[in-house]
């Protein structure tokens, strides 16, 4: 009895009933004629057994009128015996009514539980049906399964997964025999910070200034406002756009990665002036979400100027005690980043150093630095730094340092 079947399908178990005496004892070969909504799949009768049952397997009625349908069973030649009524209710519809559309911050649970109704071909509820739910997209998770309440409706908290951007987020809603129903959800994102990663350091800079073709990794961190910090939104693609400037980017599209940070290489374009470069970061499908950088371009190295660090003195087999520090700027004195610097000891006596490291490049400042270990020898010491211009000219600093006993 009660069961739920599609129209025009054979129900999931046969029909039984039991027929007993005046004593309720089991009598065994008699016949009991089925009759209702729907159809036998076989004979309409059966005998009982020697437990009193008779069963027949049966197909649920289709056409108007038969969302709830009724089969009785009566015993054959004789109506003044009890009959027995069954109840069947035949699917219709799997429909959304509530929590579909929803954001949120990646990684929580929705608000609303989604919810669906089932309801039988005159719209009428099912309570009793079991709802399989599948998260689609999003790594989210909830429970497999619920059941439909006396209303038709089952309902089912989801947590969606830390994927952030517009209906990223989708959960499937089943009944077997039914069309499924889908939900989708958005993980809201509320900061993007925008940022230069220079040379694959982790150090950040906000700003860029570079030759044409100049070449440098941009990094964007995608997050969200959580409980208790801020927390990162990973799998989440970002878009990369050259708004100015008529550079390009290695790719258009990247995504976040676990520590939610989305990285592209972006090429400056042949423009040059004051913030002429200009690179638009923005998540998928939510162009209000995004951020903007702006890169200046510049001229070719015109000078290398030392701006600290001459003149030093230090015991031999030491360190000097500052940075040697030079500023790379072009002929309209703009400071120029990302240029090559290279640094030489020059033998000019006995004494001679180490340093740090023999190429450096330089800051969005146009800043580069080096440092200089004594060796064993005193005397003076020359130390070169040399940029070499797009036209093959070398651009020479001059450092003195003096090792002493």
């Amino acid at each position: 009895n009660n069961q739920v079947a599609l129209p025009a399908t054979a129900l999931a178990s046969p029909l039984a009933v039991r027929v007993t005496d005046q004593a309720s004892v089991p009598v065994s070969g008699v016949t009991v004629e089925f009759a209702g909504a729907g159809s036998a799949s076989g004979s309409s009768s059966a005998l009982t057994d020697a437990q009193g049952i008779a069963r027949v397997s049966w197909v649920a009625g289709s056409g108007p009128g038969t969302g709830s349908q009724e089969v009785r069973a009566q015993i054959s030649g004789n109506p003044a015996a009890a009959a027995a009524t069954f109840t069947i209710r035949a699917l219709g519809t799997l429909r959304n009514v509530a929590g579909d559309g929803q954001a949120a911050t990646p990684g929580a649970l929705l608000s609303q539980a989604p919810t669906v109704q089932v309801l039988d071909t005159d719209q009428r509820p099912i309570a009793g049906v079991t709802v399989n739910w599948a998260v689609a997209s999003g790594l989210g998770s909830a429970v497999p399964s619920t059941t439909t309440n006396p209303a038709g409706q089952a309902s089912v908290q989801w947590r969606i997964g830390p994927q952030g951007g517009r209906d990223v987020h989708a959960l499937v809603a089943t009944v077997e025999g039914l069309p499924t129903t889908r939900f989708t959800a958005s993980g809201a994102v509320d900061n993007l910070f925008l940022g230069f990663v220079d040379e694959g350091s982790d150090e950040w800079s906000l700003f860029l200034n570079g030759m044409p073709g100049r070449q440098v990794q941009v990094a964007v961190e995608v997050s969200a406002r959580g409980f208790p910090t801020w927390q990162r939104v990973v799998n989440t693609p970002v878009e990369w756009i050259v708004t100015s400037g008529g550079g390009t980017v290695s790719a258009g599209t990247t995504v976040t990665d676990g520590n939610g940070r989305a990285v592209t290489t972006w090429t400056f374009g042949s423009e040059l002036g004051e913030g002429t470069q200009r690179l638009r970061a923005q998540m998928v499908g939510t162009p209000a979400t995004s951020i903007e950088a702006w890169g200046t371009t510049t001229g070719p190295p015109s000078s290398v100027a030392i701006t600290s660090g001459n003149n030093q003195s230090a015991t031999v087999g030491t360190q000097i005690p500052f940075f040697l520090n030079v500023k790379v700027t072009d002929a309209s004195f703009r400071e120029i980043g990302g240029v090559t610097v290279t640094w030489t000891v020059v033998p000019v006596s006995a004494a001679s150093g180490q340093l740090t490291g023999q190429t450096t490049t330089t800051t969005e400042f146009g800043q580069a630095s080096a440092r200089l270990t004594l060796g064993a020898a005193p005397g003076p010491v020359v130390v070169t730094a040399t940029v070499t211009r797009p036209d093959g000219v070398n651009l020479v600093a001059r450092f003195d340092i003096t090792a002493v006993p």
